[in-house]
């Protein structure tokens, strides 16, 4: 018997090595796709009608890595109609934008070209995902916008983001830049987060628009904060005996103490908080593309029409009817 048991399992691990369902051709041409794929900027995958699943690649989604598709379903004259249609609102019902084709007689192929052209026009880019970006994007849907919106970050969605220096101790000069200072909500990830409530302290904003409006903005912005789970505490609204005696020795010295109310989010806390707003913005619609750079705006005249991106060493073009900087 334990001979036997022996020969089975020589058997199976003859079969386990002869059996291979994935033959080193296709893993050399998956490798080239990837590498080919730093180069392109929409893939359209082309698929059966009458069998839309058992004609896709299975490996289709991690091959191309997040780009922009278009599903092509081609031999359309040699499928059942009403069956295509389903196919078509099952691949939209995906948010994957589709059309059906017939090639040989050239039906469909301009619509491809439409397609594809859509996908690549934008109404508005944003140029950097700070808090600026951010809160643009936010205030846009907050306001019922419907726009096609892009924002092009050049450093990592912020659960990527990581300083070596927490595990070296050192500054490690990260390259091509910085993960404390670029990225999403830029140093604000990794900073302990304190947002002063008062138009009295910050910058010159106040002489610009008016005090009154720079404190109604100011608590606007607070508020939103507090939407995506910032602590409700305020500090430095304590007037102690020890406050008074300074702000007495202030006016005797011709200065002003200012009382400004602080909201300490905490750098855990802060990172959580950016982290619901990156996830709120992309289940809203809004598109972010990380590691890629904006090197220059497409000028036609006085128009800006886009930006100019870098991206894997490979520079490209995005259009929109407006900019954001």
């Amino acid at each position: 018997k334990p001979e036997k048991e022996d020969n089975d399992k020589e058997d199976k691990k003859e079969n386990e090595t002869n059996i291979n369902w994935y033959p080193g051709h296709m893993a050399k041409t998956r490798r080239q796709i990837q590498e080919d794929l730093k180069l392109i900027d929409i893939v359209v995958e082309l698929i059966d009608s009458r069998i839309p699943i058992s004609s896709r690649n299975p490996d289709i989604n991690n091959i191309i890595e997040g780009k922009k598709r278009i599903v092509v379903l081609n031999k359309s004259d040699l499928a059942d109609e009403k069956e295509t249609l389903k196919w078509l609102e099952y691949f939209k019902l995906n948010k994957i934008p589709t059309v059906i084709t017939d090639a040989n007689a050239g039906k469909g192929l301009k619509e491809v070209i439409k397609k594809a052209e859509e996908l690549m026009k934008y109404d508005v880019v944003i140029v950097g995902a700070g808090p600026a970006g951010i809160f643009t994007a936010i205030e846009m849907l907050r306001h019922g916008s419907k726009k096609k919106i892009l924002i092009i970050e050049k450093g990592k969605a912020i659960e990527n983001r990581a300083c070596p220096k927490t595990k070296t101790k050192k500054c490690m000069n990260c390259q091509p830049y910085c993960h404390i200072t670029t990225g999403f909500s830029g140093a604000g990830a990794f900073s302990d987060g304190k947002l002063s409530l008062s138009y009295e302290v910050g910058g010159d904003l106040p002489s610009l628009i008016g005090a009154d409006l720079a404190q109604d903005t100011i608590d606007y912005t607070d508020k939103i904060y507090l939407e995506f789970g910032a602590d409700t505490h305020i500090e430095g609204l304590e007037n102690t005996d020890e406050v008074k005696a300074i702000r007495k020795r202030a006016i005797q010295a011709g200065l002003k103490l200012v009382d400004c109310p602080i909201r300490h989010l905490g750098t855990e806390k802060a990172r959580e908080i950016y982290y619901a707003m990156e996830q709120y913005l992309l289940e809203n619609g809004v598109e972010i593309i990380f590691g890629v750079e904006c090197n220059n705006i497409i000028l036609s005249g006085t128009k800006c029409e886009g930006v100019i991106l870098t991206e894997n060493g490979t520079q490209r073009e995005i259009r929109a009817d407006h900019t954001i900087v």
